[in-house]
């Protein structure tokens, strides 16, 4: 039987969901991350990939630069013959330009990963480092996964609660709350700190985000774009990204819905038919 986690937080990031089908809490962190003597949780020590939700890094990325929109293309040498427009893939013979618009609907690796690559990997590396994701491991410099192709390819490791953090920090920026630090989500709503923990209360304050130090207020158009894309992306009237089933709540067509945005991911092991997680982490 799988794990499956829901969690859902307002936006004072209290959990006002929590559905948990194990007994593990690996939403909080994986059980190998932890002291086993003390039982903290420790982050540098988590190894759970984030798969493809580590692609909002790169929309965030490309926004920042100022240089693309929906349509710019990004070249993909998985390109099919027809159907570029669509989420279909090639069979490697031959390269096309695809838009990033649907590039980040179909969450398509070639060519967000050529274009991330542009983005110069220590802006990556720093975006990486800025929402708390850790590096996949290397025995040294030269066999090191360039932090574009791991950003792209969700490499990088973080826990559930670390990707929920990194929604939220999004749904923050694109509604105009970028200057509020964002916390990581919690069932805790205070700790009462009385005697020597007072530092434990500096750890936590140091998890928080504060969105304009990553994202920049001149991207917020093509950023919103981009996320939204796998929800609501659309060509000659139908559906195509990853997330077309929940088409029906994209905000162009509720007027109870200012803004929606979620990404899919999905981690395998070297047998592509091998799941190892699904994520959906989004906000509205």
């Amino acid at each position: 039987m799988p794990n499956v986690v829901v969690v859902a937080a307002n936006q004072r990031g209290e959990i006002v969901r929590y559905f948990e089908s194990g007994e593990t809490a690996p939403y909080f962190g994986s059980p190998m991350a932890r002291n086993s003597e003390a039982g903290r949780y420790e982050p540098a020590r988590e190894g759970r990939q984030v798969a493809s939700t580590g692609k909002i890094l790169a929309a965030i990325g490309i926004a920042n630069e100022g240089r693309d929109g929906p349509a710019t293309l990004y070249t993909d040498s998985l390109a099919p013959e027809r159907g570029l427009e669509t989420c279909d893939k090639g069979a490697g013979a031959l390269t096309q330009g695809r838009k990033a618009l649907v590039s980040f609907a179909c969450s398509l690796n070639r060519p967000l990963e050529w274009r991330a690559a542009q983005l110069g990997q220590e802006r990556v590396r720093r975006l990486i480092d800025g929402f708390g994701f850790n590096m996949p491991p290397s025995s040294s410099s030269d066999d090191a996964t360039p932090p574009s192709t791991a950003a792209v390819r969700g490499l990088i490791a973080g826990s559930p609660r670390r990707v929920h953090q990194m929604a939220a920090v999004v749904l923050a920026a694109l509604t105009e709350q970028g200057h509020k630090p964002v916390a990581p989500p919690s069932l805790v709503k205070a700790f009462d700190y009385t005697h020597h923990d007072a530092p434990a209360l500096a750890a936590v304050a140091e998890q928080a985000i504060v969105p304009n130090r990553l994202i920049r207020r001149e991207g917020h158009a093509m950023l919103k774009s981009l996320v939204s894309a796998p929800l609501c992306y659309r060509n000659g009237g139908q559906a195509h990204g990853t997330l077309k089933a929940l088409s029906g709540w994209c905000a162009d067509g509720r007027p109870d819905m200012r803004l929606h945005f979620a990404k899919t991911g999905t981690s395998v092991t070297t047998d592509p038919n091998a799941t190892v997680d699904t994520w959906i982490t989004g906000g509205l």
